[in-house]
């Protein structure tokens, strides 16, 4: 059977990256350097917005169970991350 050094569970997230201007985070009422949790109506209204008006630089998976696993292996770790 095989083993791994770092067995990790976590969500399915993807990191949606946008250059933004300052005016665009005042009128949404968001801060710079801060995360604030929404509902996906929220999120939905907010990307359609995002795409509209400002300049879309990629795409990566994201999560901190995703992230400490990718990090785990690039140092050398054996590791395996589960998601849903």
């Amino acid at each position: 059977m095989a083993t791994v050094d770092l067995f990790a569970i976590g969500n399915a997230l993807i990191d949606q990256e946008f250059k933004v201007s300052d005016d665009f985070l005042s009128q949404q009422g968001l801060q710079k350097g801060t995360m604030q949790l929404s509902d996906g109506e929220t999120q939905s209204a907010l990307y359609e917005k995002l795409k509209q008006t400002q300049d879309y630089k990629g795409q990566a998976s994201g999560g901190s169970a995703a992230n400490t696993t990718v990090a785990f292996s690039a140092l050398g770790g054996s590791a395996f991350y589960g998601c849903r």
